[in-house]
């Protein structure tokens, strides 16, 4: 008589909960003048690339590679695919600066120039493949509105996106 092994099932999940941090810098002096924090939602096709990039699906061969702006004032909902208004109709994204984790946080730091960022800015979003410097181009991953008027082109920008991956 052969044994059979009992298949014991534990539920559980990754879950991605995430902070988007602008901070305002002086181009001059470099003095912060101003840091606003805002609650950060994966996206549902953000979910789906992040289990693209867990299988090693062929076609993905980076990560999460554009930080995008837009002025867009639509509550984020999990369907989103593209920001509501990317850089007010001009291609408001740039490469992201660094990447890093430390522990379960994963964080995705950009920094924009005051000559790059000249908008009203109400939402902000990263994009992975096939994402290049093109309006609305690749996968969102994530939404969030933040609101932070940079429109005169006064300050540099820094966009801190963590993303807590836990189980």
């Amino acid at each position: 008589m052969t044994k059979r092994a009992k298949t014991i099932i534990t539920p559980e999940a990754i879950r991605l909960k995430g902070m988007v941090r602008v901070t305002a810098t002086n181009p001059w002096n470099g003095q912060i003048v101003a840091i606003r924090e805002v609650p950060n939602m994966v996206v549902t096709s953000g979910k789906q690339l992040v289990g693209d990039l867990l299988i090693a699906r062929t076609s993905y061969t980076v990560g999460i590679t554009y930080c995008a702006l837009g002025e867009g004032d639509t509550a984020p909902s999990l369907s989103d695919t593209q920001l509501t208004d990317e850089g007010g109709g001009a291609a408001m994204r740039k490469v992201i600066t660094s990447r890093s984790r430390t522990g379960e946080i994963v964080t995705f730091s950009t920094f924009f120039l005051a000559s790059e960022c000249t908008l009203d800015i109400k939402e902000v979003g990263l994009f992975g493949y096939p994402a290049d410097g093109t309006e609305n181009s690749g996968t969102l991953l994530n939404h969030a509105l933040v609101s932070y008027d940079n429109s005169g082109g006064s300050y540099d920008l820094t966009f801190d996106i963590t993303m807590e991956v836990k189980a």
